[in-house]
C-alpha cells in the first residue's frame, strides 16, 4: 500500500485524469474496482495513509491498480517522448522492411532519422543507419551503401567522443565527492582530467551533450581551485543549457543549469531569481526541485541569511511531504541543510528536531561525510541546549564514528574539546577552547577528507559572541567571501 501511496501522490493533476480516462477506455465495468481504491488513494492524506490497512482491499485490486498505472504512465509519457516516437518509426520500418515494402519503409526512416539529428540522439540513428543500409544492399546500390558506411562511421566517432566526456565529467564528481582524499590529493587527482591529454578538445563535429560535458568538466575543476578562468566555462554552459533544458532526458542537465545561475551575478553581472526560472520550466521532476530547495536554503543560510524566506521554502516543503518523495541520497543532505538552517539562526530546538529525523535514517553508507557532519554538529546543538547528558552524546558520537571507521586524529580532538567545553564555566575558559578547536579546524583544512565547516563558523561565531547569521552578515559587508 506504501508503493501505491508514494505513486499516486507523485503523479500530477493532469497524469491522473489521463489515468482515469485510460481505464475506462480499455477495461471493462468488471475490471474496475481497483479505480475505488485509486479514489481513496487520492483523497488520503499523510496522516490518513496510517489508517489504509491492506485488508481494505483485495491483494489483487492492489497489484492490478500498481500495473495499471505504470500502464498508463507509459502511454501518457510515451507520446511525448522523443525517444518513443524514434522507436515506433523504427518498429513501423522493421515491419515493412519484413513485408518488402521498402519504398513506404524509406520514408518512416526519413522521419525517424531527422528527429534523431535533430535530438542527437546517435544510438538510434546507428540503427536506422543500419537498417538504410540494409535496403542499399538489397538494391544493390553500392554509392549510397559506401555513404551510410562513412557516416555510420562519423556517427561512432561523436558516440565515443559523448561517452568519453561523460565518463570522465562522472569521475570528476566522485573525486571532488570522496570521502576518503584530502583536499590536496583531490587537486592532484582533478589536474590530470582538466587538461589535454586526459581531455582532448572539442571537435567540429561533437554533440551539445559532448559540450555540456566538456565545459561541466572544466568548471566543475576550475570552481574546486578557485580559479576565476571558470567564468568562460559557466558562461559557455548558460549559453548551451538554454537550448537543451526542455530535454527532460538529462536530469544532470537541469543540475548543471541550476548550479551555473547560482553564479548568474558574477557572470552577467546581473542578479538573476533561481527559482522564478526554475518555477517557468516546464519539466518538474523530484531531481529539479531537490536542486531547488537544495539551492533555496543553501542560500538563505551561507550566502544570504534570511530567516523568514528559509522558514518559507521549509515549510513549502513539509506542506508537500517533499522529502518522502526524493531519492533518500537527496533525503540525507535536505535534512542536513534544514539542520544547519535553524542552528544559523539559533534555533537550536527546531535543529535537534530534523537531526533526530535524519538520524533515524539508519543507512550509514550513504552519504557518509554528511552524516558525520551531522553527529558532529549534534555536538553543537547538545551545548547549545545545555543538555544535562551531553556526556553520553558524545559518546554516542564517539561510537558512531569507530563503528563506521570515521574517527581520525581530527575528530578524536572535535570530541575532546566539547568534553572540556562541557565542563568549563568560566565565559573565559570557553573562548580559549573555541579558539583551540577553530585553530585546529583551520590548520587541517586542506589535509582532512571532511573539513567541518559549519563547526568552524560556529566556534568564529561564538569568539565573537555573535550567532552564525550575524557572523556570516559581517564578513559580507567587509567584502570577503
Amino acid at each position: 500500500m506504501k508503493k501505491l501511496y508514494k505513486l499516486v501522490h507523485a503523479m500530477t493533476p493532469v497524469e491522473r485524469r489521463y489515468f482515469i480516462s485510460y481505464t475506462k477506455n480499455n477495461d471493462t465495468k468488471k475490471q474496475l474496482k481497483y479505480l475505488s481504491l485509486f479514489d481513496t488513494l487520492c483523497k488520503a492524506g499523510a496522516q490518513d495513509k496510517r489508517e489504509l490497512t491492506e485488508g481494505q482491499f483485495s491483494y489483487s485490486d492492489r497489484n492490478l491498480l500498481w500495473e495499471k498505472l505504470l500502464e498508463a504512465l507509459h502511454v501518457f509519457h510515451g507520446r511525448r517522448s522523443v525517444d518513443a516516437e524514434i522507436r515506433l518509426l523504427l518498429s513501423q520500418a522493421a515491419i515493412l522492411y519484413k513485408k518488402n515494402i521498402w519504398d513506404e519503409m524509406d520514408k518512416q526512416l526519413k522521419k525517424a532519422k531527422k528527429m534523431a539529428i535533430e535530438n542527437e540522439r546517435l544510438l538510434a540513428l546507428l540503427e536506422i543507419t543500419q537498417l538504410q543500409k540494409d535496403v542499399a544492399l538489397a538494391r544493390t546500390d553500392v554509392l549510397f551503401s559506401r555513404a551510410l558506411t562513412q557516416e555510420r562511421t562519423s556517427i561512432l566517432k561523436q558516440l565515443i567522443e559523448q561517452t568519453d566526456y561523460e565518463l570522465k565529467r562522472e569521475k570528476v564528481i566522485i573525486t571532488i565527492n570522496s570521502i576518503d582524499m584530502t583536499r590536496e590529493e583531490k587537486i592532484r587527482n582533478l589536474e590530470t582530467f582538466s587538461d589535454p591529454p586526459m581531455l582532448p578538445a572539442l571537435s567540429a563535429s561533437s554533440t551539445v551533450l559532448s559540450k555540456i560535458d566538456y565545459h561541466c568538466i572544466k568548471f566543475i575543476c576550475q570552481e574546486f581551485f578557485g580559479d576565476e578562468q571558470r567564468i568562460f566555462h559557466a558562461k559557455k554552459l548558460l549559453e548551451i543549457c538554454q537550448n537543451v533544458i526542455y530535454t527532460n532526458d538529462s536530469n544532470w542537465i537541469i543540475y548543471v543549469y541550476v548550479y551555473m545561475l547560482s553564479y548568474s551575478k558574477k557572470v552577467s553581472g546581473q542578479e538573476i531569481n533561481l527559482s522564478e526560472v526554475l518555477n517557468n520550466i516546464p519539466v518538474k521532476n523530484d531531481g529539479m526541485l531537490y536542486f531547488l530547495y537544495a539551492h533555496d536554503i543553501q542560500k538563505y543560510t551561507q550566502y544570504a541569511p534570511d530567516k523568514v524566506r528559509g522558514e518559507a521554502i521549509i515549510e513549502k516543503i513539509k506542506a508537500k511531504n517533499y522529502i518522502s518523495h526524493v531519492h533518500i541520497y537527496g533525503q540525507i543532505r535536505l535534512i542536513y541543510m534544514i539542520m544547519c538552517f535553524y542552528g544559523t539562526f539559533d534555533n537550536w530546538q527546531q535543529a535537534d528536531i530534523w537531526f533526530r529525523e535524519l538520524s533515524s535514517i539508519r543507512r550509514p553508507g550513504i552519504q557518509r561525510s554528511v552524516q558525520v557532519c551531522a553527529r558532529v554538529y549534534s555536538l553543537m546543538i547538545r551545548y547549545e541546549m545545555d543538555d544535562v547528558d551531553a556526556d553520553i552524546h558524545i559518546q554516542s558520537v564517539q561510537k558512531y564514528l569507530k563503528r563506521n571507521k570515521l574517527y581520525s586524529e581530527l575528530e578524536k580532538n572535535i570530541l575532546e574539546i566539547f568534553n572540556r567545553l562541557y565542563e568549563a564555566t568560566l565565559p573565559n575558559d570557553k573562548v580559549v577552547l573555541w579558539k583551540e578547536l577553530y585553530d585546529i579546524l583551520d590548520a587541517s583544512t586542506n589535509q582532512v577528507h571532511i573539513p567541518f565547516v559549519e563547526l568552524k563558523q560556529w566556534c568564529k561565531s561564538k569568539i565573537n559572541g555573535i550567532n552564525i547569521a550575524e557572523l556570516i552578515g559581517r564578513k559580507q559587508a567587509e567584502g570577503k567571501e
